[in-house]
């Protein structure tokens, strides 16, 4: 540590100077005030600038008030207003006219038909159909218009399209009817509206029993499609011939018998 009296080196642990006796604590002290003037410095530098920038904004917006409109302008842009509001009313009611022309065709009530006689009906009224097929169980549905989109007395315009929801008979899957009576295989059959034939072969098992099928076990089909059943029944016996050599006796055409000399 150096004395600030007489500018000699001590020890930075020591109290005294060595050489002319001073207290060395005068040093801290007078760096630290010389810390607190730079720091207060420094901070009446920050605060005039910031004031500087604040009178800076003020004269912005002095000179933006400044810049009035003139009266020639502000009628320029009164006339503009009025004219893009008379174009937008006008755009809407012609809007709206084109809008009541258009929707003057009713719809049809289709529900009930057959998908051909609705798309048949809707093309009269120059409206189209679009089919949008559904899974039913009831095979009288099939293919016949169940619902549709726009009721009937819907006024629409000219060739909207209208969605048809047509019933469509869900698949059926085969089961194994090999093995079983031919009573049991109808019953399962008639059950879910499945038509069928019947072809009868010969057997060594037991009567009507189904022996055979078509179309397999696990396959799907449509409802109109015809179901072959093949049932077995009883072999019939074969008549033996006998041809007795020792027989002379045979019927002639008249029935008379004659003897083999």
């Amino acid at each position: 540590m150096k004395c600030k009296y007489c500018s000699t080196i001590n020890d930075e642990d020591s109290i005294f100077c060595k050489k002319c006796g001073q207290s060395l604590n005068n040093n801290d002290k007078d760096n630290k005030k010389s810390n607190d003037k730079q720091k207060v410095k420094t901070k009446t530098k920050v605060k005039k600038k910031v004031k500087k920038v604040k009178v800076k904004n003020k004269n912005n917006k002095n000179k933006k008030t400044d810049r009035k409109m003139s009266f020639g302008q502000k009628l320029l842009l009164l006339i503009m207003t009025l004219i893009i509001i008379i174009l937008l009313s006008a755009c809407a009611l012609g809007g709206y006219y084109y809008y009541n022309q258009e929707l003057n065709i009713e719809v049809p009530n289709v529900e009930g038909l057959s998908y051909k006689d609705a798309e048949l009906q809707l093309l009269k009224s120059n409206l189209f159909a679009i089919k949008v097929e559904k899974e039913v169980d009831d095979i009288n549905e099939n293919n016949i218009v169940i619902k549709q989109n726009k009721k009937m007395g819907t006024k629409v315009s000219k060739n909207t399209k209208i969605k048809l929801t047509v019933g469509i008979l869900k698949k059926y899957t085969m089961p194994n009817l090999i093995g079983k009576t031919l009573d049991e295989a109808k019953n399962e059959l008639n059950h879910n509206n499945i038509r069928y034939k019947i072809e009868y072969k010969e057997s060594e098992k037991s009567e009507n029993i189904i022996i055979e099928q078509s179309p397999y076990r696990k396959t799907k089909i449509d409802y109109n499609e015809v179901v072959i059943l093949v049932v077995s029944k009883k072999q019939e016996k074969k008549e033996e011939i006998v041809d007795d050599k020792n027989d002379t006796d045979i019927e002639d055409d008249e029935g008379d018998i004659t003897d083999i000399e």
